[in-house]
């Protein structure tokens, strides 16, 4: 990426944008293609309030859920 995309994404998140970049993650363990897509997917829908695929946040425990509002990583809404 060069810094014309890191800029713009810089003055969005300025503005309020929430940057949430689609990266796979390998800490739970997936064992297909699938299911990096579904915790994709179960993460941008927990972003954005949505309920979706179960996917557990980091540090959660069995049958609790944190509230998604400002649950965003790097601090709080402004």
């Amino acid at each position: 990426m060069h810094r014309g995309p890191i800029r713009l994404m810089g003055l969005a998140a300025e503005a309020g944008a929430v940057i949430v970049p689609p990266v796979p993650m390998f800490y739970h363990l997936p064992r297909t293609s699938e299911d990096l897509v579904n915790r994709t997917v179960g993460c941008l829908l927990d972003q954005a309030g949505i309920d979706g695929p179960a996917a557990k946040r980091w540090g959660e425990e069995k049958g609790t859920v944190a509230p998604a509002s400002g649950s965003q990583a790097g601090g709080s809404k402004k």
